[in-house]
């Protein structure tokens, strides 16, 4: 189903990085391949 990627910069004295979250999503394959909307909880 794909996933939601954030990224943050952070400034540190003398060097800036990104950081990056990456969180998975998930869903029903049944659903999915229906098309049946149901809401995750």
């Amino acid at each position: 189903m794909g996933e939601d990627i954030s990224e943050k910069l952070e400034f540190v004295p003398a060097k800036v990085e990104v950081q990056q979250h990456v969180r998975p999503k998930y869903a029903c394959r049944h659903c999915e391949t229906h098309n049946t909307i149901t809401p995750i909880k």
